[in-house]
């Protein structure tokens, strides 16, 4: 089973990267991850790009808040299961294992 995450973000370089790895330390082979970015002005961007190819799209452009990109990432999405984890959040160890059972 499929399993699509939304990543919503605006100028949380300070905290994506935890977030991103507690996404990428799940043991869940088919993931997709989507990281909708509004345009941030701090090192989000770099951060990001550091993790390339792994998110399956990366969207870095201006959007209307959070639920805007939320959106943005639920038209892109293919998963069977769709989420969203904000980009100052974790997963906790197995989590995705957990939601498909």
């Amino acid at each position: 089973m499929k399993v699509s995450i939304i990543v919503p973000s605006f100028n949380q370089g300070n905290y994506i990267q935890r977030t991103l790895d507690s996404i990428y330390s799940q043991n869940y082979l088919d993931l997709e991850v989507i990281i909708v970015d509004g345009n941030s002005t701090d090192e989000t961007f770099e951060v990001v790009k550091n993790y390339i190819p792994k998110p399956d799209v990366f969207i870095f452009e201006e959007d209307n808040g959070q639920s805007d990109a939320i959106n943005k990432g639920l038209l892109r999405a293919t998963g069977d299961v769709v989420g969203w984890i904000n980009s100052d959040d974790l997963l906790e160890e197995n989590c995705i294992n957990k939601i498909v059972q």
